[in-house]
């Protein structure tokens, strides 16, 4: 448990030195179809929008890369009938 709290300290501080390096870097743990090349967009009208050139199928990233990664096995149980 120790560990986890240590972890994350060292992720939330970082986090807080510099959000834009961080995220950028945390960006490289999800599978793009198009990985973005800006990290942060400062708008006109002072909204902020992540990873705006980048490309992912939130279906894919739910599902799909999951059931890559796992052996689907089917099972099949047989039940004898109760001797005579």
């Amino acid at each position: 448990m120790a560990n986890q709290q240590t972890d994350y300290a060292v992720q939330y501080q970082a986090a807080q030195q510099n959000p834009e390096a961080y995220w950028a870097e945390q960006a490289g743990n999800i599978n793009w179809f198009s990985p973005p090349q800006t990290t942060l967009e400062a708008l006109p009208n002072g909204s902020h929008r992540w990873y705006p050139d980048g490309e992912l199928n939130s279906c894919y990233l739910a599902l799909d890369q999951h059931l890559e990664t796992r052996v689907i096995r089917s099972h099949f149980t047989m039940i004898h009938p109760p001797a005579a």
